[in-house]
Parts: structure tokens; sequence; C-alpha cells
């Protein structure tokens, strides 16, 4: 996957929980478990932080240690989004695979 491929995976995900407004103060610590909308809810908002991320990886010059770091995250973040959409049913694991191939 390269940069132009994460933007267009951010995209289609947006596209996809566009009905899931982003979760309030994100990331923010618990009381206890997320049910199935929060969880959407909170992709929904580490979509935006991914975009982020993606900006920095981009930001001149580069590579540099930021854009590695920035990378490096934004690949965290997607696993973990790809994993919820997987564990809710969303997309299979050979859709998500397809995902990231460029």
């Amino acid at each position: 996957m390269d940069v132009k491929r994460g933007r267009e995976v951010v995209a289609q995900y947006r596209s996809f929980l566009r009905d899931f407004p982003p979760r309030a103060g994100g990331g923010s610590r618990q009381d206890r478990p997320f049910g199935q909308n929060e969880y959407m809810m909170h992709v929904r908002y580490m979509l935006d932080r991914m975009e982020e991320f993606l900006d920095e990886v981009e930001t001149p010059p580069f590579p540099n240690e930021d854009s590695d770091e920035a990378w490096e995250k934004f690949n965290r973040w997607l696993g973990f989004a790809q994993a919820v959409l997987w564990v809710y049913g969303q997309y299979s694991l050979d859709e998500l695979r397809d995902h990231n191939r460029t």
C-alpha cells in the first residue's frame, strides 16, 4: 500500500461508515466495553486522524523520521479499523486484503 491507496481506503471506509458520527472524544478511556455502534463510531473518528497521518507522511522533506513514524502509526490504526470491520462482519478477510493492495 502507498499513500494514495491509503487515502482511497480511508475514503471507502468513511463512505461505508457515513451513518456513524465520529465518536466524541475519540480514543478517550472508557469505563465499560463498547458495543458495535460505539466501535463503528470510534473507527469513524480514527479515519479523520488517519488522514492526518498521511498528510504528515507527505510533508517534505521525506522520507524522514516523522514521516516514517506517521506511516507506521497509519498502518497500526488501519489494522485496528479493519479488525473491527471484520469482527462485525462488514468485510471478509479477502476483501480487506484486497483493500490493502495497490
